[in-house]
């Protein structure tokens, strides 16, 4: 593995990225698409931008096993690490507004699996979405708390 490579293209996409937090997949794709880079693994490149001193890594919520982040998934919500550039750290109330918005995506998400599960009749995973829901809602009103 090229590290100075892995660099270049990770630090470059994170710099003229739009959006200030990259997912980790989004990344590793992108490096993946270089032939130098073409072999990197997610476990390589998440250890090397987590030791990198002008990264931020961004753990993502639960882990594999976890109903409502395996519900999440499903419904194409990537919920894994993130990366940020330091110096790309929003104000406070930018960070709310981001996070706010992630929600927002998620309550959409959640709202389409729930739509499916009971189109199907499957009412076990109906009323565990509907609970991913009430939690999201709590998250929600603590971010908002939070951030008063």
């Amino acid at each position: 593995m090229n590290l100075e490579r892995v660099e270049e293209l990770s630090l470059g996409y994170l710099r003229q990225s739009p959006e200030p937090v990259v997912p980790l997949e989004v990344l590793l794709t992108h490096c993946q698409h270089d032939e130098i880079c073409r072999h990197l693994t997610r476990k390589e490149l998440e250890e090397f931008l987590g030791r990198h001193p002008e990264v931020l890594l961004l753990s993502g919520p639960g882990g594999e096993g976890v109903p409502e982040v395996d519900m999440l998934e499903e419904a194409g919500v990537d919920l894994g690490p993130r990366a940020i550039l330091r110096a790309r750290i929003p104000p406070r109330q930018e960070m709310k507004a981001m996070i706010l918005q992630q929600l927002d995506q998620m309550q959409l998400a959640l709202n389409g699996a729930l739509s499916m599960a009971q189109e199907h009749g499957d009412r076990e995973r109906a009323v565990g979405v509907m609970q991913a829901i009430q939690r999201a809602a709590e998250l929600r009103q603590k971010i908002q708390e939070s951030f008063s």
